[in-house]
């Protein structure tokens, strides 16, 4: 499943869409397309944290595509995303994301990518 997160993601918008997004049921796999992010502040990047964390619990892998250089910042001073990025969960675009879930549905082994950016704090 793949949810493109288009314009600003604060926090009244970022709440709206964590509560629709822990509700997917039956999926292994969720990608968030983030390169259409206008804005993201620490109030949104903190709910989006938490969404990915919840999806995580319940065992769905997490992958993000087309983080914006402008945003690392924000998400790295808050620790969000950390694991992905070193897990190799982080890619450039989302036709990546895609092939990378595509293996991961079939079951196949994977080899972890090559991070986009590496975050710093």
């Amino acid at each position: 499943m793949a949810y493109r997160l288009d314009g600003p993601l604060f926090f009244a918008v970022a709440h709206r869409f964590l509560l629709e997004l822990t509700e997917v049921a039956d999926v292994r796999v969720v990608i968030l397309r983030m390169s259409r992010i206008s804005a993201l502040d620490a109030t949104g990047a903190g709910v989006l944290g938490d969404a990915i964390a919840r999806l995580e619990h319940r065992g769905i892998t997490v992958l993000l595509s087309g983080i914006h250089p402008r945003h690392h910042q924000v998400l790295a001073a808050l620790g969000i995303a950390e694991h992905l990025h070193r897990d190799g969960l982080v890619f450039p675009d989302t036709p990546t994301a895609i092939a990378h879930a595509r293996l991961h549905s079939t079951g196949r082994q994977l080899t972890p990518s090559k991070p986009q950016t590496q975050l710093t704090g």
